[in-house]
């Protein structure tokens, strides 16, 4: 699920190279920094869509087994947050798994 930032970065990368590589004299072409900033929004698609399979593990361990660990729960709901975040591909997976993480948070305190 961490492959989530390194879309991030890469989409952050891509769009600064794009920036810099158009405007060196302060005059850009909007065609081609649309280019750019399609192609920089379509490293972050693929890396969200390479963290589906970590969501769903995610998920199972939360929803199937009896595994509660504070510093899990504690990913699990900063991993939500920037899962809502990453509109619109992964905002549904976020908020589900927010909300299961609100249903059985009690079931997280009790294992301290």
């Amino acid at each position: 699920m961490l492959v989530i930032f390194i879309g991030i970065y890469k989409t952050g990368a891509s769009l600064y190279e794009g920036v810099q590589t158009l405007t060196p004299n302060g005059v850009g072409d909007p065609k081609l920094m649309s280019a750019h900033i399609s192609q920089s929004l379509v490293n972050y698609v693929v890396y969200c869509f390479m963290a589906l399979p970590g969501w769903l593990f995610a998920m199972a361990v939360l929803l199937f087994t009896n595994y509660r660990s504070k510093p899990y729960y504690y990913f699990l709901t900063f991993i939500s947050v920037v899962l809502v975040l990453g509109f619109p591909f992964s905002t549904l997976f976020g908020i589900a798994l927010g909300v299961a993480l609100f249903l059985k948070r009690k079931q997280f305190q009790k294992n301290q």
